[in-house]
């Protein structure tokens, strides 16, 4: 009797020494699948990022391009007013210009 409940004790023993392996590994799993979810988070985060990013860049070059467009629109209106005041000029220096020099010529026919 005393050598089979040696045995069961070894037996009870052993059960919970696989038990506790077992708990073991359950843990290890659960921690190795939170990792996983983790990561996985964190990539959807980081991809994410990078849309909005990109999306942020675009909206920049969009201003840029904006910018650039209203600058040069803005550039070809000085330009214009400056032409306009030289021609203004010119044709107010020459009129003046006639009406100082007495033409020794007729005004020519219309």
């Amino acid at each position: 009797i005393n050598g089979i409940k040696d045995q069961v004790s070894h037996i009870v023993e052993a059960t919970r020494e696989q038990r506790d392996g077992i708990q073991s590994v359950e843990e290890a799993i659960e921690m190795i699948d939170k990792s996983t979810r983790d990561n996985a988070d964190q990539a959807e985060s980081v991809t994410d990022l990078a849309k909005r990013s990109a999306s942020a860049n675009k909206v920049v070059e969009q201003e840029m391009e904006k910018n650039m467009k209203t600058i040069r629109g803005q550039q070809s209106i000085k330009a214009m007013e400056i032409l306009y005041r030289y021609l203004s000029n010119k044709k107010a220096t020459d009129s003046s210009d006639q009406q100082q020099s007495p033409s020794t010529k007729p005004p020519k026919a219309a």
